[in-house]
């Protein structure tokens, strides 16, 4: 009887180490409004809460979902009732997980994130990079908190300028991580972060003559740890919300216009969750501070993954800005740039237009309420869930890197002041 008990105990133990062994990652292409409505109906269901849309319905890629064991069944009937094919691209999410894990582990002795080109770095190590930075570059590089995560963790931001003690130039700010799961954005911002800091090539000497560089590589660090150690797709912040249920989506909790409706969860057992009011997630309020006490802001830029995708205002209604043609045509300058490096094309666009809309997004609130004239969401690598996803390999880190960094060497090359507004041919 003991030995029995020992086994089930043990049994335990494994399954909650272990908690996406045979979770599979499977893609639906929408081809109609009929499958749209399918999917969507299907997102919102409450019998099928516990599944994870990794990206939205969408008519222009394909709807890729992790799926836990006892919904599979269920969901594979509903889809072949509905004479809707779907591919099953992982049959065991877990073997990608303890991939990553075991790699995770092979690097932590390297405490100051010294190959940031190469792994993907704990909170620890990025902050400790951060840190060394500024000291190796004192005057030129500043590491500094900009406010609080709501389990009391700094969040940090890194400022890079051509030359100690030089009048202000005006500011980009990027952030990422605020989706903690996608770790390829945030290892991607910290190439970017750190190749500024060197300056060592012709490249970020531009950059870093035009604009001074304002980089939030990890916006979320209370998720991004909770990542690393326990629930790896893990998408929200760590906000108590309920008894029960835990996280607010911090893409979701910006005070723009239409805060809290299309594309997001009233309730916070969602994924999408807006939170209870605009900026009541301590990272977002953080976050807009920083940004509004900053003087002259020309860009913001909020670096996410995966679809391969550059968004531009408006992510939360049909509607598009005054200066769209404008926008449109430097992300089109930038994701020329971008494409130049390995062949990696992004699709350019408003979310309505080519992916979804979704109210409470920051580069909504930073262009229409702190006026920040270019703000832009960026969609990473990969062009979709394919077998990698989340868990895309750390091979991907240095050309992800050069792609963004390229792009962002684009933005600095072109004349703003002279963007076309005319109608888009």
């Amino acid at each position: 009887m003991r030995w029995i008990v020992l086994l089930v105990f043990v049994a335990m133990v494994c399954a909650a180490e272990k908690p996406y062994v045979g979770h599979r990652l499977i893609s639906v292409q929408a081809k109609s409004l009929e499958d749209l409505e399918l999917l969507r109906s299907i997102e919102e269901d409450p019998e099928f809460d516990e599944l994870d849309f990794w990206t939205e319905p969408s008519l222009r890629q394909p709807t890729d979902i992790r799926v836990p064991p006892r919904y599979f069944g269920k969901l594979q009937s509903l889809l072949n009732k509905a004479k809707k094919p779907f591919l099953v691209n992982q049959e065991n999410l877990q073997a990608s997980v303890d991939r990553e894990a075991a790699e995770v582990e092979q690097t932590a002795t390297d405490t100051a994130c010294t190959d940031y080109a190469l792994h993907y770095c704990s909170l620890d190590q990025i902050y400790n990079l951060m840190d060394g930075l500024a000291a190796s570059f004192p005057g030129r590089v500043s590491s500094y908190s900009i406010g609080t995560s709501y389990e009391g963790r700094p969040i940090k931001a890194i400022k890079i300028v051509k030359e100690a003690g030089a009048a202000a130039k005006p500011a980009v700010w990027i952030e990422a991580g605020t989706h903690p799961r996608e770790w390829i954005a945030i290892a991607s911002a910290v190439y970017v972060m750190a190749e500024l800091a060197f300056d060592s090539t012709s490249d970020t000497s531009l950059m870093l003559n035009k604009y001074d560089w304002y980089i939030v590589p990890v916006h979320n660090p209370d998720g991004y740890i909770y990542t690393h150690q326990t629930n790896r797709y893990w998408r929200k912040n760590r906000q108590t919300c309920s008894a029960r249920w835990t996280g607010t989506d911090l893409n979701r909790n910006w005070d723009a216009d239409n805060f809290g409706t299309t594309g997001t969860d009233a309730t916070c057992s969602g994924d999408r969750y807006h939170g209870g009011s605009p900026f009541s997630a301590p990272e977002t309020e953080a976050l807009r501070n920083a940004v509004d006490q900053t003087n002259d802001v020309i860009a913001f830029f909020s670096i996410h993954a995966f679809s391969q995708m550059m968004l531009v205002p408006y992510g939360n209604k049909a509607e598009k800005p005054e200066r769209y043609n404008a926008l449109m045509r430097v992300a089109n300058l930038m994701m020329a740039e971008l494409k130049s490096v390995h062949n990696t094309g992004f699709t350019v666009g408003t979310p309505p237009d080519i992916l979804y809309a979704a109210a409470g997004g920051a580069y909504d609130y930073m262009y229409d309420y702190l006026g920040v004239p270019w703000s832009y969401t960026y969609e990473l690598r990969p062009s979709s869930g394919g077998i990698e996803g989340f868990n895309i390999s750390p091979d991907n880190i240095k050309p992800s890197g050069e792609e963004l960094l390229a792009s962002f060497w684009a933005f600095a090359n072109t004349d703003l002041a002279n963007i076309s507004n005319a109608p888009l041919k």
